[in-house]
């Protein structure tokens, strides 16, 4: 859920699945953008890629103190932070690298 500027509360994916399958991909598109324009890979790949990416991406908050992913776990996902800040921490770097 998100708040919109007016302090409502709102499900955007409830919203979209209402919606058209065009004018859903349409919107979604459009929300993605921003992103699209921060990541190298994708601002310089072709727009069919960039906009299957796009499609592809869901947002997901962590708040301070949560791991987004733990070491020597499997990965399945590719993450972006779009906003705050981010604590790398391994044991195979020393602590003045991380």
């Amino acid at each position: 859920k998100k708040k919109a500027s007016s302090g409502k509360t709102f499900d955007e994916a409830a919203i979209l699945q209402e919606l058209t399958p065009n004018l859903r991909e349409e919107i979604t598109l459009y929300n993605q953008r921003h992103l699209i324009e921060l990541v190298p890979l994708l601002k310089r790949a072709p727009p069919v890629f960039s906009s299957r990416c796009a499609l592809a991406l869901s947002t997901r908050v962590n708040l301070e103190g949560e791991f987004v992913f733990e070491e020597d776990s499997h990965g399945d996902d590719l993450y972006f932070i779009s906003s705050g800040v981010c604590e790398v921490v391994s044991q195979h770097l020393p602590p003045n690298e991380q």
